[in-house]
């Protein structure tokens, strides 16, 4: 345990952290072995591919609702 003071509050520190460095290099490991297209729970990548996919998938289910719609006004003429 190694007792820290921060704005001068003291913190205790109960496991080892990992330094930028070994967080970074876990980072690139990760893209290496996985490659750009992959989420993890601390790195997000990329953007756009995921706005983009959400949006097409949005639109399947409003598709999917016109035609259920469609299907029903049929049933009730």
């Amino acid at each position: 345990m190694v007792n820290l003071c921060r704005g001068g509050r003291w913190l205790q520190v109960w496991t080892a952290q990992m330094t930028t460095d070994q967080l970074m290099e876990a980072r690139a490991e990760r893209r290496r072995l996985y490659g750009w297209m992959v989420d993890f729970d601390d790195y997000e990548m990329p953007f756009n591919h995921n706005v983009r996919n959400r949006l097409q998938q949005q639109a399947a289910v409003e598709q999917f609702e016109m035609e259920m719609k469609r299907k029903t006004a049929k049933r009730k003429k």
